[in-house]
């Protein structure tokens, strides 16, 4: 309990002055003292005829029945589409989306969840559909620990749609991949069908020489369909497995040089592809520099 020290009315403890005489008591205003601070979060949304809070996604007012009318997007859901529409390569979008912070509110999340899910198909890169799949995840951890489970019902049910979608999108990938690859083999033995024939006239000249038969005719045809495939590695567009494959041919022919009674022209063969192969692989390496 304190008194004034002037005319000694009964002041409060904490007082500064003498609320009758004004003489000052000598306590200073403590600037380290913690005061507790009312911080709010996110907006209260009413309805403009009556007042009535609005719970997220209403389209009538619960209390006068106001239909809700020009509502905008979500925030979270502007911004990304603004930021992608800005993007002009795919890697931009790529970053884009995998820098994007997912969103808190409810609004947000369910938008954003929308936005993702839609984006996933078959008319957009891997590479970016991988980024839409993964936020996809994303958004779907953060809603299983931030809403309600009623909530996360329905997030959870657009997630199960979208990985139903994905599953479809990459079985058809694969199969696509697949069926690329298999196109990719048959084009390339198509391209090199040359060294084919031509291993496959020396091995049936081979046989003609073991069963002690004149095998010089089938030789030099084989040898000069090998060696006219070889020059065919010159070409602009030549590509690596055709390079591979008279590799392959070169080595043929030296192992058939030690089955022949006289393997000389196979061995001169077998050299002169390894030849032509190094000369069309570092002029290829020139080009592509």
């Amino acid at each position: 309990m304190a008194f004034c020290r002037e005319c000694g009315t009964r002041i409060a403890d904490n007082a500064r002055f003498c609320y009758k005489c004004g003489l000052p008591t000598g306590i200073e205003d403590n600037p380290h003292q913690s005061t507790r601070k009312t911080v709010y979060e996110g907006n209260i949304h009413v309805c403009p005829r009556c007042g009535e809070p609005i719970k997220s996604f209403s389209a009538f007012c619960p209390a006068c029945g106001h239909e809700f009318r020009d509502t905008g997007a979500s925030n979270a859901v502007q911004s990304i589409v603004a930021k992608l529409e800005k993007c002009v390569s795919t890697n931009q979008k790529i970053e884009c989306i995998r820098s994007f912070p997912i969103p808190n509110t409810k609004e947000d999340l369910f938008e954003f969840m929308l936005l993702a899910s839609s984006n996933i198909s078959t008319d957009i890169p891997q590479s970016l559909l991988d980024a839409w799949i993964t936020k996809l995840d994303q958004c779907h951890k953060k809603a299983q620990l931030t809403l309600s489970d009623k909530d996360f019902k329905v997030i959870d049910e657009i997630y199960q749609e979208a990985t139903q979608k994905i599953s479809r999108i990459t079985t058809a990938y694969n199969a696509k991949q697949a069926e690329l690859a298999i196109s990719k083999i048959f084009s390339a033995i198509l391209r090199n069908a040359g060294f084919i024939i031509g291993l496959i006239v020396n091995i049936h000249a081979l046989n003609i020489d073991r069963s002690g038969g004149n095998a010089s005719m089938a030789v030099l045809a084989g040898l000069g369909i090998l060696y006219f495939s070889g020059f065919s590695l010159f070409r602009e567009n030549v590509r690596y497995s055709d390079i591979l494959f008279g590799l392959i041919s070169g080595c043929i022919c030296l192992s058939l040089s030690n089955s022949f009674y006289n393997g000389s022209m196979h061995t001169l063969a077998g050299y002169g592809l390894f030849g032509m192969c190094s000369i069309s692989f570092f002029v290829k390496i020139m080009n592509n520099n």
